[in-house]
């Protein structure tokens, strides 16, 4: 029993050991391969470039081609009481005809090329939306892992702190220079510290199930994360008049919404194309020909072609164009009443993300210096208490501050790459690059 345990360890083991370390780029490729969004919105492309071949196919000539062959027969009949027309005979009948048929004006067909052709571009625009969400999500979860896994390694180390204070004070207690109730103060301190290891283990365990979700992989997939994306050195940020005054140049969510009007100023003119004719030319050739075995006389082979220009004009529908001009026309002036709000909210989003890029980079300074004063805190607490003129409660004090310092600069880091992608998928361009130094 112990040796298969054992074999199953050192399978385990050898298993992560071999699992490939991912980079940030490595881990975005990976995820616009795999992530069913991303395969959801590209076939939407593909489904969008289909409908827009169907409209442009509208406006061109349609060429069909029909044939017949077989048998046919018609009961001799007598015309004007003395012409006797018919045979008993069945014929063989064999035709064929070529047509050809040429929208000239049909009221609707332009306006539905210009409604696919911007179908087509909300296809390409949600494609590359669905990019950018993905990517800032790529960003969040795997900065989550990072942060989790440091989180708990500073976990471990607190409580190594924390249980070699427990034995100095021990070991103080047993010599009558420190009282129980210090022993007893330590071993709280252990016993929440070792529920705080238990909480930031199962947060890791979850932040990699998350991870590999986002990436559309197995939740069990092994994860293994480069810590070169933590110490990437700090940008100098965009100002955020620089970012609003490209984004709605580029952003998919503002440009989704100008096609949408587009759309609509053009269903308007769909429906109002009911009150209009339509024109058509129609060209048509074929051959006819029928055979008979024994009445020769009777057989018939002939060509014939025509060219026809056709029209129509709907004169009273019921109401119905009036109906469908009034609902487009409502449907276009709620988009255009829509507007102003999802132009300031992008406004909003920008400026939001803008900020929080500041606020992170200049956060870092400054819980690096808390790091170091609180690093310096504990060294002199430390010494004081092996001295014998610091107290217990300053001990513990000391570790309490380094450590949540130490969090708040893990935090910060982390809160500073989230804030890149995050004014990236605001702005819908690629303005901070990830990874650069770690793939190189």
């Amino acid at each position: 029993m112990k040796k298969l345990v054992f074999l199953a360890g050192l399978i385990f083991i050898s298993y992560c050991a071999f699992a490939e370390e991912l980079t940030l780029t490595k881990s975005i490729d990976v995820a616009m391969d795999k992530s069913p969004a991303i395969i959801y919105a590209r076939q939407g492309v593909v489904a969008a470039d289909g409908k827009l071949g169907q409209a442009f196919g509208a406006v061109l000539p349609a060429l069909s081609l029909s044939a017949k062959y077989g048998s046919s027969y018609t009961e001799p009949y007598e015309m004007m009481g003395a012409l006797t027309v018919g045979t008993e005979e069945t014929s063989t009948l064999t035709s064929y005809s070529l047509t050809l048929t040429q929208p000239i004006y049909v009221g609707a067909l332009l306006p539905a090329l210009d409604i696919a052709q911007a179908g087509y571009s909300i296809a390409k625009e949600s494609l590359k939306k669905s990019e950018f969400d993905l990517r800032y999500n790529v960003v969040n979860s795997y900065y989550g892992v990072l942060r989790t896994k440091k989180l708990h390694e500073l976990s471990n180390e607190s409580l190594d702190m924390a249980r070699s204070h427990l034995n100095q004070v021990k070991a103080m207690y047993s010599a009558g220079t420190a009282t129980k109730a210090d022993v007893l103060r330590v071993e709280v301190q252990i016993a929440n510290m070792e529920l705080s290891l238990t909480k930031t283990e199962n947060a890791s365990a979850l932040a990699k199930d998350a991870f590999n979700n986002v990436l559309g992989r197995s939740l069990e997939e092994p994860v293994e994360l480069s810590e070169k994306e933590i110490a990437q050195e700090i940008v100098k940020p965009k100002p955020y008049k620089e970012c609003l005054d490209m984004v709605f140049d580029i952003k998919p969510d503002w440009l989704i919404f100008q096609l949408n009007k587009k759309i609509s100023k053009k269903s308007v003119d769909i429906a109002s194309s009911g009150y209009f004719p339509s024109f058509s030319l129609v060209g048509t050739y074929g051959n006819n020909k029928n055979e008979y075995v024994k009445n020769d006389i009777l057989n018939t082979n002939y060509n014939s072609w025509s060219l026809l220009a056709n029209g129509s004009w709907m004169l009273f529908d019921g109401f119905s164009t009036p109906s469908k001009i009034k609902e487009a026309g409502a449907n276009l002036a709620a988009i255009e009443a829509n507007e102003d709000i999802t132009r300031n909210g992008i406004i909003l989003e920008v400026k939001d993300a803008c900020l929080n890029l500041k606020s992170a980079i200049d956060s870092i300074d400054s819980v690096k210096k808390a790091v170091e004063s609180a690093d310096e805190n504990y060294r002199i607490s430390k010494e004081k208490y092996k001295s014998g003129i610091g107290s217990n409660l300053e001990m513990i004090d000391a570790q309490t501050a380094l450590k949540e310092a130490k969090t708040n600069l893990y935090q910060a880091q982390f809160d500073y790459q989230i804030a890149k992608a995050k004014v990236n998928q605001a702005v819908g361009k690629e303005i901070y690059l990830f990874s650069a130094s770690a793939d190189k």
